[in-house]
């Protein structure tokens, strides 16, 4: 169970960072490579304006974040917008190239040497098993109630039809009663078995630092805020618009330039919070580490597939927990072997991606 959660903290780490490659895949069409990039940037900033300028860790974090964001906005509109009619291609490959650039600007600013970051992640916040349990069960309901109620609020007519009887028992207002009163009883068993004794087993079976359990719920918080942004506003309906069809939204009056910067800076700002997060796990950060997270970001985004922002927060906590947990059996340093392990399986059976929308959009139309 340990090492669960060990998964689960690798897990949103991972997500916020392929909920922002993903964003860039579906709206402007292609692999976004500089992205690990723009995460290890992230990461050098947060930890030189902790050390050397002695802001409070969630201040530089936030900071990197903003900085990050405006050079995602500058680098879409002077590097990439002007080869985009080029296609996809030309863009991966002038996206390979930026990566390089970023990497030599890194090493060139930073240096080679391991830069350690002095913070203490605070108290050992300590868990039964029982009480890991619940709390899991909670996230789950609480995260499949949210999903019916996206789902219920902006399931598409030809996706019902397609679905039939199974769609129809998911949308359906019972299934949502049923997941709200689940979600209310893990809570209640969560609290009750908090206050007493952890239902008799050992209170310090499961332990995890309070920074930690601050990453994943910052990071898993953010990808379920930027869901709801796109699902409830109107700048969040022009994204949708413009990424379904640029074209056809220019023309409806929907600003394609303004809503590309906006994805740039989502996108870089989630990599920037994900750069600082690993570098607070690691307790230091080096130049490899973006070329290190860019191949788990594309197997995560890969797994969950397209279309779908919650799949790729879902895929990546899931391939989070199975490199954690496969340490138990194989030695850690196999841990990336496993990632492309589980990619290369989930391509031969569903090569579209676990929750992807995709094939059944394309079916319907």
């Amino acid at each position: 169970m340990q090492n669960v959660l060990f998964g689960l903290t690798t897990g949103g780490v991972l997500a916020a960072a392929t909920v922002g490659f993903a964003l860039i895949r579906q709206t402007e069409n292609f692999l976004h490579i500089a992205h690990g990039q723009v995460l290890a940037l992230g990461a050098y900033l947060m930890v030189i304006l902790v050390n050397s300028q002695g802001l409070n860790v969630f201040a530089a974090l936030i900071v990197a974040m903003l900085l990050m964001g405006v050079l995602g906005v500058v680098l879409g509109a002077a590097i990439f917008k002007p080869v985009a009619a080029q296609g996809g291609n030309v863009l991966l490959f002038t996206s390979i190239g930026m990566a390089f650039i970023i990497y030599g600007a890194i090493i060139a600013i930073f240096g080679t040497t391991l830069r350690p970051i002095n913070v203490d992640l605070g108290i050992q916040l300590r868990f039964s098993v029982p009480e890991f349990v619940l709390l899991l069960c909670l996230v789950i309901s609480f995260s499949a109630a949210l999903a019916w109620f996206l789902n219920s609020r902006s399931r598409r007519v030809e996706h019902r039809k397609l679905s039939g009887y199974w769609d129809r028992i998911w949308c359906a207002p019972p299934t949502g009663l049923t997941l709200a009163a689940l979600t209310l009883a893990s809570l209640v068993l969560f609290i009750v078995s908090a206050t007493t004794d952890g239902m008799g087993a050992n209170p310090d079976s499961l332990n995890i630092k309070m920074g930690e359990f601050l990453m994943i719920v910052l990071s898993l918080g953010s990808v379920i805020a930027l869901r709801l942004f796109l699902g409830f506003t109107r700048v969040g309906r022009w994204l949708r618009a413009a990424a379904s069809n640029p074209g056809l939204a220019s023309v409806r009056g929907v600003p394609v330039r303004t809503v590309s910067a906006v994805v740039w800076f989502i996108s870089s700002a989630l990599a920037a919070m994900a750069g600082g997060m690993i570098a607070l796990r690691s307790i230091n950060v080096t130049t490899t580490v973006g070329w290190a997270n860019i191949l788990l970001i594309l197997s995560a985004a890969v797994l969950g597939g397209t279309g779908s922002i919650l799949g790729a927060m879902a895929a990546a906590v899931l391939l989070g927990v199975v490199m954690d947990v496969s340490i138990l059996w194989i030695p850690s340093s196999y841990r990336s072997v496993v990632a492309f392990g589980a990619l290369i399986l989930v391509l031969f059976l569903k090569p579209e991606g676990l929750f992807s929308t995709q094939r059944r959009a394309e079916q319907a139309a």
